[in-house]
């Protein structure tokens, strides 16, 4: 029984990165960041260039990640941090500027 679940693990480990579901993330982020960063002041731009970095940092990663066929779980960590970059980028702005 535990032979067989060891088997299956290695299987689905052995498929590589689930990329649709990391573009499918970019495009939620991108979306999130655009309806939640915004506003009209120098805050709103500092919060836009952090999220075009983040965004930037993860394509770089994820196409290294591509080019050598990486296997995994990898990919887990870069879709949940672009799915909450708005709400993250967001709490550390408004920690920063000091509205604590």
């Amino acid at each position: 029984m535990a032979e067989a679940r060891e088997q299956v693990e290695a299987k689905r480990l052995a498929y590589g990165w689930n990329f649709p579901h990391v573009w499918l993330s970019f495009l939620a982020a991108i979306f999130l960041q655009s309806l939640i960063l915004p506003c009209m002041c120098m805050e709103g731009t500092v919060k836009g260039w952090i999220a075009l970095g983040v965004d930037m940092l993860v394509l770089i990663r994820v196409a290294i990640a591509w080019v050598r066929n990486e296997t995994g779980r990898g990919w887990l960590f870069y879709v949940i941090l672009l799915y909450t970059s708005a709400f993250w980028i967001e709490g550390i702005v408004w920690l920063y500027t000091g509205h604590h």
